[in-house]
């Protein structure tokens, strides 16, 4: 629920006072939910797909141009968009490393169904996987992207089949430490 709550922000984050409320939501989540150090989120594919937006979105874009070939507005909208993507990859890896597979399953499955709950837990779980393409990987991305799912079906394999343990949603104190700031910070975004 505190990734639907958040996921306007991916959305809405166009003004540098919402890029700091969005940044303490992330250090926030991070204190709260501490995640081991076994969760490490490489985030490989920022290195190369950041610049590449900006400098496409600087080349591409309105006027006015400095030196007439980059758009200083273009160039800012590239560092939004980068910065969206990046949170929106924390933010996702920071709650899927932090909650228990059979936890997301059962949560999903209130809401869902058992198909849609195991096919949005799986796809959940491949985000901090495809953070990880290397820049020397984009030559063959198919292959890289290959590898990747290769990988998330191994993952998938060695973890037992989630097994539905309760059928309704419940909601502890702790989860409301999380989804009354991501509620908040959404209607934020959306109002202003």
């Amino acid at each position: 629920m505190t990734l639907v709550f958040s996921l306007p922000g991916i959305l809405t984050i166009n003004r540098y006072w919402e890029i700091g409320i969005s940044a303490l939501f992330i250090l926030y989540l991070f204190l709260m939910l501490k995640p081991g150090r076994k969760n490490t989120i490489n985030l490989r594919t920022f290195i190369w797909l950041a610049p590449a937006l900006i400098l496409s979105n600087a080349l591409l874009g309105p006027t006015p141009r400095i030196l007439n070939l980059f758009s200083a507005p273009g160039a800012l909208n590239g560092i939004f968009i980068s910065y969206r993507l990046l949170w929106g990859v924390l933010l996702t890896a920071l709650l899927i490393t932090a909650c228990p597979q059979e936890q997301l399953f059962d949560t999903f499955n209130t809401i869902l169904g058992t198909r849609g709950s195991y096919l949005l837990t799986t796809t959940l779980q491949l985000v901090p996987i495809f953070a990880d393409i290397r820049i020397s990987e984009m030559r063959h991305l198919p292959d890289a992207i290959v590898q990747r799912l290769k990988l998330a079906e191994d993952q998938c394999r060695n973890q037992p089949p989630p097994v539905l343990t309760r059928k309704r949603l419940n909601i502890l104190p702790r989860d409301l430490l999380i989804l009354i700031p991501a509620a908040l910070s959404s209607t934020v975004f959306i109002i202003l």
